[in-house]
């Protein structure tokens, strides 16, 4: 075969059924539910970090997998000062807490600045989306606010973040320093808050729907088929078809192509060709052609539709960061091409 170089061009109950087909979307929503009341808050006067380590509806509080925090919801707000004096910035972050072998807690990342209603409804829900918030799984991600001494008023010592809630048999870990949660800090849990819950909710992407950043993720080579040169020419009793592996896909494309047409009104199969072509490359496949379609081919040309079943090899990519965790992707795909003597 000749080859040359192209231009690179649902809830976590779903998760006990299995794992989805190859290339399938997945996403898992876990943490609370949010459907208790916001009406417990906490004001801390320094750096602030919550995570739930129990449910009362038995929902799951670390990453059960993986991948990506595409979404993270929060029911409440900050309680504005009803003088009006203190306008707060109301800046929070999302932070991965990986647990270390000696109870520790270690900041693996944290999102950019987000901010939390200041005031209107209490219960209200805001849906925010951090950048490749990565987790592995057994991670937790935490509600990081920025204590705000300088914006306390009343009884409280920071401000005054309504997002959490009363109910029995749920629990919330807490940690408060002041700029003592950046990235790669390691700690303890000051308390654990039994009775209380932290009202925010994750929607985790896997495999396709995740950055191949974050754990299993490969939305970015995502595997889809070959691309065929429309023309091809007859070469001997072969159709030398000419085929290209996408830059994005892992590995090298391995497969197979066939082919049909119709000859005098009469459809006719053609043999089965193996192929492989590194990702970025082109090549030439033989598919063999039956008597019919040679002939035919060899008077005026025909159009045949041919079609590839193909899979990637991340296994042998260096650009896949997670070879435990990416599965070989299978594609099929089909082109009409115009064969020619």
């Amino acid at each position: 075969m000749a080859s040359r170089r192209v231009f690179p061009c649902l809830i976590v109950l779903a998760m006990l059924l299995g794992l989805p087909a190859v290339g399938q979307a997945r996403k898992v929503v876990y943490g609370s539910d949010l459907t208790a009341p916001a009406d417990i808050v906490e004001s801390h006067g320094a750096d602030s970090a919550f995570w739930n380590v129990s449910l009362e509806n038995g929902g799951t509080t670390a990453a059960p997998l993986g991948g990506q925090v595409v979404s993270v919801r929060v029911k409440g707000i900050v309680l504005p000062d009803p003088t009006g004096f203190r306008k707060p910035t109301t800046m929070i972050h999302f932070q991965t807490l990986r647990p270390l072998p000696d109870g520790e807690m270690a900041v693996w990342l944290s999102s950019g600045a987000f901010y939390t209603p200041l005031g209107g409804d209490s219960q209200q829900v805001t849906e925010y989306h951090p950048i490749n918030m990565c987790v592995h799984r057994g991670d937790f991600l935490d509600f990081n606010d920025i204590g705000g001494n300088e914006w306390w008023w009343g009884n409280y010592s920071g401000m005054p973040f309504q997002t959490f809630s009363r109910v029995p048999n749920s629990a919330v870990n807490f940690y408060t320093k002041n700029a003592g949660t950046n990235i790669g800090s390691h700690w303890r849990p000051m308390m654990t808050k039994q009775g209380e819950e932290l009202l925010m909710q994750m929607t985790l992407a896997t495999g396709p729907d995740a950055t191949w950043i974050c754990p299993g993720g490969y939305a970015q080579h995502v595997h889809r088929g070959i691309y065929f040169r429309r023309s091809a020419q007859l070469s001997g009793n072969q159709a030398k078809v000419r085929v290209t592996c996408p830059w994005p896909t892992y590995g090298k494309c391995h497969g197979t192509i066939t082919g049909k047409t119709k000859v005098n009104g009469r459809q006719v199969a053609f043999g089965k060709a193996h192929f492989s072509a590194l990702h970025g490359w082109s090549t030439n496949v033989y598919v063999p052609l039956p008597p019919a379609a040679v002939k035919a081919a060899g008077r005026r040309g025909l159009r045949a539709l041919f079609t590839a079943v193909s899979h990637d090899d991340p296994r042998h990519d260096s650009r896949d960061r997670w070879p435990r965790l990416t599965p070989v992707q299978t594609r099929a795909n089909s082109a009409t091409v115009s064969v020619s003597p």
